[in-house]
């Protein structure tokens, strides 16, 4: 082994052996060199070593001194992540609805390289999630992800084909197949899904897709400037779930039980007052829509709609509905 070479194999056990908690000895690091590659090296070529990656600014390396007969350690405690922002990372992988677990495991090991073999035993802790998951390629939908990200930055027009799923849950491409040609704006994160905005040439119009289904993305060659007159954000404004959702003055009179659902659902920015000793009324503000009306039903008899009187009364147009059904059922 040349000395750069055991060099780098140095390096290499400091950033897997060590950590805030974790250093080695002269000796410990010699043996763990003689058992990666077979190499005996003298102590004090190993304390070159060792100095040259320190001095070089480049390995940051802590050096503990010989203190009251502990032998002097060494350790790399600078890595690029810390362990809390490496299991952010991990968390989001497996979260991603859009993610495969299978490609989810290959990326977690591949973070798990960032830092200690101690540090990284912590990410085999996994967030449970619901098994569910897309069943668009993985694989694919991370190309074309990236493909975006390059054809806005450098203003290409692309082209691409549209899929939908019909009554009998098959996925089949829209028009036949045709082929749309768009200049990309930008990419939006929203409901955990990734979505393109850009100006569709051939009609003239502006397009909101899903990118998980779109096929067969391709520069065309061409490429676009953005148009002056275009306001992104007052666009996404009018037009997309991500910033039209307006909320709304809600009271809520709630069952005592039911206090904790409603600041996990609403966060701790709520007025609450005491009505009696069961019950209390919430004031927040909140996005009136089927999500929220979904979630009072699943509370049952705990949560009465106090203001607006509109989603009062279209829960009590639904719960009749559900109760003519299921009347009509069993007559």
């Amino acid at each position: 082994m040349n000395n750069k070479e055991r060099l780098l194999y140095v390096q290499e056990i400091l950033q897997k052996e060590t950590d805030e908690e974790n250093e080695l000895t002269l000796e410990q690091i010699m043996t763990k060199l003689h058992a990666v590659k077979g190499t005996e090296v003298n102590k004090k070529t190993l304390r070159d070593d060792l100095n040259a990656l320190k001095d070089s600014g480049l390995f940051p390396i802590s050096v503990n001194q010989e203190k009251n007969g502990v032998e002097k350690t060494y350790q790399h405690r600078t890595k690029l992540f810390t362990i809390q922002e490496l299991r952010l990372l991990a968390d989001a992988l497996t979260t991603a609805s859009f993610i495969s677990k299978e490609e989810t495991e290959q990326m977690i090991n591949k973070l798990k390289k960032l830092t200690s073999h101690r540090l990284a035993d912590h990410l085999d802790n996994r967030l449970l999630v619901p098994p569910d998951r897309g069943n668009r390629e993985v694989q694919e939908l991370i190309k074309t992800v990236h493909l975006l990200h390059d054809v806005i930055k450098h203003g290409d027009v692309i082209r691409y084909q549209y899929g939908q799923y019909n009554l009998t849950k098959e996925f089949t491409l829209r028009e036949n197949g045709r082929f749309y040609t768009l200049k990309s704006y930008a990419l939006i994160w929203d409901d955990q899904r990734y979505y393109l905005i850009g100006e569709d040439e051939d009609e003239d119009l502006i397009r909101y897709e899903r990118v998980d289904q779109m096929y067969h993305v391709e520069r065309t060659g061409a490429f676009f400037t953005w148009p002056e007159k275009f306001d992104l954000m007052e666009w996404l404004r009018t037009h997309s779930s991500v910033m039209t959702e307006q909320k709304e003055d809600l009271q809520l009179e709630c069952h005592l039980d039911s206090l904790q659902d409603v600041l996990d659902c609403f966060g701790l920015d709520v007025t609450i007052q005491s009505l009696t000793d069961e019950r209390f009324l919430l004031a927040t503000k909140a996005v009136i829509d089927k999500g929220l009306m979904d979630w009072l039903f699943s509370l049952g008899g705990k949560v009465k709609v106090i203001h607006p009187p509109k989603l009062a009364e279209e829960i009590q147009r639904e719960a009749t509905a559900i109760i003519d059904q299921y009347r009509l059922a069993n007559s």
